[in-house]
């Protein structure tokens, strides 16, 4: 083979590699989870919602739904299902003066009180892909502040790609100057494609080292989540299926969580009220029914916890 023509091939080479490199890190984090030891209860000083922020990078309805369980349970909020089939969230508490909350819960909770109401639909909590995006980026950074990224993932994503730009534009003009055959520029072309999508997911996980510790333990919660034995939850409180059941949400276990107790005597759901009594069996159900209450207009159940979720329960 000419050189030239071998130079023409070899440039590929570069895309691959980021390509290698990129499935090498995502094999390594599922590795990593498959491994971790089960434990039964949260890091202390999370949320539900800063969980599955922590785990898999990600802010969706799941994470809306664990917050508002998490305060349904905690009895800060009632939920109520009416006649419409809506769900009425109503306030039970003195909430600006509850210790403990996280930033992630102070925001749904003044979104219930925003115009001075103590009641309000959950469905009108429903937020769309933009919002939801922002809202990620403000509870990224907060866990930032508090040592558990890295980096801002903003910042990060913002650099990565203007990385993406420069590397693509100076090749193509490299390719140019020199004058480098088509397979040069569509090299260029697929690096920067290839750069821009590792930064998109890589500034999502970019932890620091005890962010790193905290998804190690999370990780540990959701293998619990979804395989403890019947003997080791015979040894818990009745209330473990409730307690833990906004951690199961935002992970994306619910109903494996929720399938451990079926057929056993379980705490009463006070944290609920629907006009037919909800049980162990119909609970999966009624979680499902808050997904599509808060689900956007028009779109389909995308969520990648959502679609686990139902998954790892068969």
């Amino acid at each position: 083979m000419l050189p030239g023509a071998w130079l023409a091939h070899a440039v590929w080479l570069v895309p691959v590699a980021l390509l290698a490199i990129f499935a090498a890190v995502a094999l390594g984090r599922r590795a990593a989870a498959a491994s971790v030891a089960p434990i039964d209860s949260p890091p202390a000083a999370f949320s539900p919602v800063e969980a599955g922020i922590v785990v898999d990078g990600r802010f969706g309805i799941d994470a809306v739904v664990a917050s508002m369980v998490q305060l349904a349970v905690r009895g800060i909020v009632g939920l109520e299902r009416m006649a419409n089939g809506d769900v009425l969230v109503s306030i039970r508490r003195d909430w600006q003066r509850e210790r403990g909350l996280r930033s992630s819960e102070v925001a749904i909770l003044a979104r219930v009180y925003a115009h001075g109401d103590a009641l309000r639909p959950l469905s009108e909590f429903r937020s769309g892909t933009r919002e939801l995006e922002d809202t990620f980026e403000t509870l990224a950074g907060a866990l930032t502040e508090s040592g558990v990224f890295a980096a801002p993932p903003s910042l990060v994503r913002r650099a990565g790609r203007w990385t993406a730009i420069i590397v693509t534009a100076v090749w193509i003009q490299l390719s140019w100057s020199f004058g480098a055959s088509l397979s040069s520029y569509g090299a260029a072309l697929a690096t920067g494609v290839a750069l821009w999508g590792m930064t998109s997911w890589l500034s999502r996980r970019c932890l620091s080292a005890t962010g790193r510790r905290t998804r190690t333990q999370l990780l540990g919660l959701r293998k619990f989540l979804s395989r403890a034995e019947r003997e080791r939850l015979d040894r818990m409180p009745p209330d473990t299926l409730h307690k833990l059941l906004p951690w199961a949400i935002a992970l994306g276990v619910t109903d494996a969580w929720i399938a451990r107790f079926e057929g056993r005597a379980v705490a009463t759901i006070d944290w609920y009220a629907a006009p037919k009594p909800v049980g162990v069996a119909e609970l999966s159900d009624e979680i499902e029914h808050f997904h599509t209450l808060l689900r956007p207009h028009g779109v389909g159940d995308t969520d990648e916890s959502a679609r686990r979720r139902r998954k790892t329960s068969r």
